[in-house]
């Protein structure tokens, strides 16, 4: 953590997040595109399929270590989950709550 920079910290659970979101996007993307041009014509040339089926593995199985991660970072960010008028009724009642002195 960056004490000189609050607000990085504030959104650092948001960057990781969103960032691992794209990065899953980006590797299952080119896992599919690939897929898909080895069942074509495209590939079909001696000594690339054994090449092409690791790499098309490869980048799914990144793909998948990637939405694992990006679902864990989502549970850091869990504030940001919900959407704005569920997130302002939820935190009035919490407010209203500590003002009675109810327990949560």
């Amino acid at each position: 953590m960056n004490p000189t920079n609050p607000a990085l910290n504030d959104h650092l659970w948001w960057i990781a997040s969103r960032a691992s979101g794209l990065v899953a996007l980006a590797l299952i993307t080119a896992s599919v595109v690939l897929g898909l041009m080895m069942s074509g014509r495209i590939m079909r040339k001696p000594g690339r399929g054994r090449t092409m089926l690791a790499l098309h593995e490869q980048l799914a199985l990144g793909g998948l270590l990637a939405i694992a991660i990006h679902g864990i970072t989502l549970l850091g960010d869990a504030p940001a989950l919900l959407p704005g008028a569920a997130r302002s009724v939820s935190e009035a009642a919490l407010a209203e709550t500590r003002r009675r002195g109810i327990s949560v």
